[in-house]
This record gives structure tokens, C-alpha cells and sequence, in this order.
């Protein structure tokens, strides 16, 4: 018998993407996109560029978030942000990656929003469109921080993500130099290539935000 749908769930949320984004106009996947000016420090403070994951530093960036229960809702109403339906009618580009996590019994997608809204909370809150009230949207800043990453390919399923990720944290449990912030269910999936991206082609990460040993 098959395993039931997690409505909650990574595998369920990445197919409800792709439901969602093959209904959507075709300029969702033909705007240029911006990523997050990663530092990867990995060769620098720990000489060791054959690790099966990085140790990288990420500037400050923003993102717009959004939790969800399940369904394509979620991910309509972010790319619905991006793509014009806020306040001022803005229509922005659209970003990579996706982020996904847990919060409480629930999960949380985010979108990293274009670098013109990179910064401060109050250069956030100015600049960057105004959700619509009762979307649930919210926009975030995040500060600069440091994250373990493993890449995987495929389809960026649940068994995948969550293998991937008891890997990573075994491995950061290991690691003599860092350690997890926020423990397993701090786990966060990056998701960078759109739905109709072959999943031989598709990159995904599993990441876990980490700090040096000592530090408190």
C-alpha cells in the first residue's frame, strides 16, 4: 500500500508547485533570477573542499513568506506578490530559490525577493511592495548567517529531503568545528529550478544553520 499524501509534507508541497506553476503565466519562468551573494567559506575555515557539504556565509538578503498547510494556495499567493498582485501593482522578478521549512505544526515557503530589497528592515518595509491584507504574506529580512548545505538532485521529494538531511546533521554532529543552531527541525530546503526543469537537471539543497563550536 502506498504511503498517504503528507498535505504538509516537502514532496507534496513540490508537486503542488508544479500544479500550481503549469496554470500560471508563462512568464513565471522567463523573468532573469537573482540569488543570495553567498560567501562560501568553506575552503577558508576548514581547508577541506572535499566535504560532501559547505560551510558558507550568507549576506543579509530579504525574503516574502507566507505559512501554509498544504496545497497550491501557498505558492499562487507568493508568486501572485511577485508578479503584481500587492498594493502599488508591482511587479517584480522572480527569484531563486524557494525556500521551505517547518514552524510549529506546520511549514513556511518563502521567496527571496530581488536585491533591490536587500538590507535593513526599514529599507524593506519602504521599498518592497505592500502585501494585500489577509494574504498572509509577510516580508522578512534576513540577517547575515552562516548555513551548512548538501546539495541532491531528483525531484526534491520528502524521503529525499529528509534522508538528505539526517545525513547533514550526522555529519555537522561531527564536524569538530561547527554545530547545528536550532536543532533537526531547523532544516531548511532550497529548491532552485522551476517544475519543468528535468529532475536529472534540478538542484536542491538541504540546509541547517550552523555556528563555530564555543561560541555559547
Amino acid at each position: 500500500m502506498g504511503r498517504k499524501s503528507d498535505p504538509t509534507s516537502f514532496a507534496y508541497a513540490t508537486s503542488e508547485i508544479s500544479a500550481a506553476t503549469s496554470e500560471s503565466p508563462p512568464t513565471l519562468n522567463t523573468p532573469p533570477v537573482a540569488v543570495p551573494n553567498i560567501d562560501d567559506v568553506n575552503s577558508d575555515l576548514k581547508g577541506l573542499p572535499s566535504l560532501p557539504y559547505e560551510v558558507r556565509s550568507y549576506e543579509p538578503y530579504s525574503v516574502c513568506s507566507l505559512a501554509y498547510e498544504g496545497g497550491p494556495k501557498g505558492f499562487q499567493a507568493l508568486a501572485g506578490y511577485i508578479f503584481g498582485r500587492n498594493e502599488e501593482g508591482e511587479k517584480m522578478q522572480m527569484t531563486t530559490p524557494v525556500f521551505m521549512g517547518r514552524e510549529g505544526g506546520g511549514r513556511r515557503m518563502s521567496f527571496v525577493m530581488p536585491s533591490d530589497y536587500w538590507g535593513d528592515e526599514a529599507k524593506l518595509r519602504e521599498n518592497a511592495p505592500t502585501p494585500i491584507e489577509g494574504t498572509g504574506i509577510v516580508k522578512v529580512p534576513v540577517g547575515g548567517e552562516v548555513r551548512a548545505a548538501m546539495w541532491y538532485g531528483g525531484i526534491g521529494s520528502q524521503a529525499a529531503a529528509e534522508e538528505k538531511g539526517d545525513e547533514l546533521f550526522r555529519a555537522i554532529g561531527e564536524d569538530e568545528e561547527w554545530r547545528i543552531v536550532g536543532g533537526r527541525e531547523g532544516m531548511m530546503v532550497a529548491n532552485y529550478n522551476d517544475p519543468f526543469t528535468s529532475p536529472w537537471k534540478r538542484r536542491n539543497e538541504v540546509q541547517f544553520k550552523v555556528e563555530r563550536r564555543g561560541m555559547s
